[in-house]
């Protein structure tokens, strides 16, 4: 009997290991979810545009010094936002050129 217990002793610690070994994959994982995985790492490795954060610029601000505008510029798209001096709500408005 005490040799059986200290086998599975032994077998749960070699298991234990095993899974938690560098890139061994977990034991109760969903197939959604490894597919998930799989496409997310295909996803980065093509190296798309959608990951790619957010870039904020600095491009005027007005003469009389009533407002600061930025350019922020989204993997979808650019827009710029305008903050006024007065302390009203910041706008969305189109990007001067």
């Amino acid at each position: 009997m005490d040799i059986l217990a200290a086998a599975t002793r032994d077998a749960a610690v070699i298991a234990r290991e095993l899974n938690h070994a560098p890139g061994a994959r977990q034991r109760f994982r969903s197939r959604a979810q490894d597919e998930i995985d799989r496409r997310f790492d295909a996803a980065h490795a093509a190296g798309g545009s959608w990951f790619r954060s957010a870039r904020i610029e600095d491009i005027t601000t007005a003469a009389d010094g009533n407002a600061r505008v930025y350019r922020i510029v989204t993997p979808v798209g650019a827009f710029c936002r305008t903050y006024p001096a007065n302390g009203s709500a910041p706008m969305n408005t189109t990007c001067p050129r």
